[in-house]
């Protein structure tokens, strides 16, 4: 007569472990699980519904740390969810995206390949102001200059007090007891209030504030008596398009497709197009600041370490792909690891696993030896904390299929015992 199989009384599970033959899988480890979570203790419990709040076609869905509010693209249109979870348009028709956030100084960047903004005390506004490209045409008229090469050009302001960049400037020779005037034309944003006006000094290189002038007038030099502030913005545009921004250091960094651009110091919607950006093999997947350096997902994962983006060391840390929008921020004192560094770090989803990005450059593949993955060319995800447990949540649009899975401390499956399928 056969005897009756083992039978496992199993109390407490430790996760999934897909790698492994099911035959050969150690106790307490589950080869598929359901709408489940598993809790501190190991047990099971079922996982949390939903309900449908408000019907659309959503993109980008982002929060602010700070409570500032959260935002998303809503059919095309730039949108803003309230506490209460009605729908304020912020702007119409922007395109699906996708829309990448980040909140610098109580302002919030939101850039997309289409259209970028920024968006302040709840209002919005271009990402940068549109830079000057006019040379004025310059006219000697009768003043206390000396005699000399001037150089002028002049920058708009919008009403914010947020300044252009000025790409061109004009020079002219004057005689003894001369003075210049020129002419400020208006400009189609109806929130440029007026302009700045740089001169140099006698038969100098170097441009000064030398005071504000009125749009759609004559704007004339005739002393030099305040050249004392010099020009911040020579030869810097608004901000490029992308899908990707973050802020690291006192720069807010952009991805466009494979190049990374970098903003003036502290000067986040000014950017020289024609020398401050980074080139990678291929699109940039992922851009996650640390501490000490960033870490960029690209053709490979790269570490970026330094704080001047002149003086970058870049270096291969591993050869995996990682999932575009998989990336996660979170606090260190959320995951501690024995002889790692301290401080915040990210989690993202990669051809191999899921990995943990700490400072220095040191990364750890998080589920190497239980789960296999399926590949997943685009993605999001998010750290949720539900009671007392931390969750890495990463849903990923598969290869194979173009519905939506989920992996992480989450991952829709079965629990199967002897066989039939557990609910």
């Amino acid at each position: 007569m056969p005897s009756h199989p083992k039978v496992v009384n199993l109390k407490t599970f430790k996760g999934l472990n897909n790698v492994i033959n099911p035959e050969s899988t150690p106790d307490g480890y589950l080869k598929r699980a359901e709408n489940i979570d598993i809790d501190k203790t190991g047990g099971i419990k079922k996982r949390k519904g939903y309900s449908l709040l408000n019907s659309g076609n959503y993109t980008s869905l982002w929060a602010s740390e700070r409570g500032t509010g959260c935002f998303a693209v809503r059919n095309s249109d730039l949108v803003r969810i309230n506490t209460d979870y009605s729908i304020t348009t912020l702007k119409s028709n922007v395109g699906v995206g996708p829309f990448s956030f980040e909140e610098v100084d109580d302002k919030i960047y939101a850039v997309s390949p289409s259209y970028n903004c920024t968006i302040e005390n709840g209002v919005i506004r271009s990402f940068g102001v549109q830079e000057n490209h006019l040379a004025p045409s310059l006219t000697a008229i009768t003043g206390s200059l000396n005699g000399g090469t001037y150089q002028v050009g002049f920058t708009y302001i919008h009403s914010n007090g947020l300044e252009s960049g000025m790409i061109a400037a004009s020079s002219i020779i004057l005689q003894d007891n001369s003075g210049i005037s020129f002419y400020i034309p208006t400009n189609s944003d109806p929130d440029i209030i007026y302009a700045r006006v740089y001169c140099s000094t006698q038969n100098g290189t170097e441009l000064y504030a030398q005071g504000l002038g009125l749009l759609n007038s004559t704007h004339v030099i005739s002393d030099q008596s305040n050249l004392i502030n010099p020009l911040r913005f020579f030869n810097t545009y608004m901000p490029p398009k992308g899908h990707i921004i973050k802020y690291y250091r006192g720069r807010v960094y952009i991805a466009d497709e494979n190049v990374l651009w970098y903003s003036e110091p502290f000067q986040y919607e000014h950017f020289k197009l024609d020398s401050n950006y980074i080139e990678f093999p291929e699109k940039i997947k992922g851009i996650m600041p640390v501490e000490d350096g960033l870490w960029i997902a690209s053709s490979s994962l790269y570490y970026l370490s330094g704080g001047d983006p002149l003086k970058f060391n870049k270096s291969t840390k591993e050869n995996i792909s990682i999932v575009e929008g998989s990336d996660t921020k979170i606090s260190g004192s959320y995951l501690v690891i024995d002889n790692t560094p301290a401080g915040y770090k990210w989690l993202v989803t990669s051809d191999l696993g899921i990995f943990v990005l700490f400072n220095q450059g040191l990364t750890i593949n998080l589920t190497a030896e239980n789960l296999s993955l399926t590949q997943a060319d685009k993605g999001t995800s998010l750290f949720l904390q539900d009671s007392g447990i931390n969750q890495y949540l990463s849903i990923l649009k598969t290869n194979e299929n173009p519905n939506n899975s989920s992996v992480g401390d989450l991952v829709e499956s079965y629990i199967v015992r002897n066989g039939v399928i557990i609910n």
